[in-house]
């Protein structure tokens, strides 16, 4: 049975930053295998198009949540700006601020 994590970049409301997250995780070695997809909010009336706002991270529970959990961790410090992320798995959720000079 597969361990699913949601993970999502609060305040992002074009999505730019979640699709950056998951090239990020797709590159990471640690998660060789597991199953990384974006996922977005119904398009309403006006838009264009999905906006992703989550990412979901289907796993086999071998050990490697520790090495997304790092990954996820590590990734705000190559953006710019200020980063809220939160990561939710079982209905716990972890949420990490990244704090920028301006």
């Amino acid at each position: 049975m597969s361990e699913l994590f949601a993970i999502k970049v609060l305040d992002d409301e074009a999505g730019d930053e979640t699709r950056s997250l998951i090239s990020w995780l797709q590159l990471e070695d640690e998660l060789t295998g597991a199953q990384i997809r974006s996922s977005g909010s119904p398009i309403r009336t006006g838009e264009m198009g999905v906006v992703t706002d989550l990412v979901e991270v289907a796993m086999q529970p071998d050990g490697i949540g520790v090495g997304l959990v790092t990954a996820t961790l590590t990734w705000p410090s190559t953006r710019q700006g200020s980063m809220k992320v939160s990561l939710t798995k079982n209905g716990q959720t972890l949420q990490i601020e990244v704090p920028r000079p301006s």
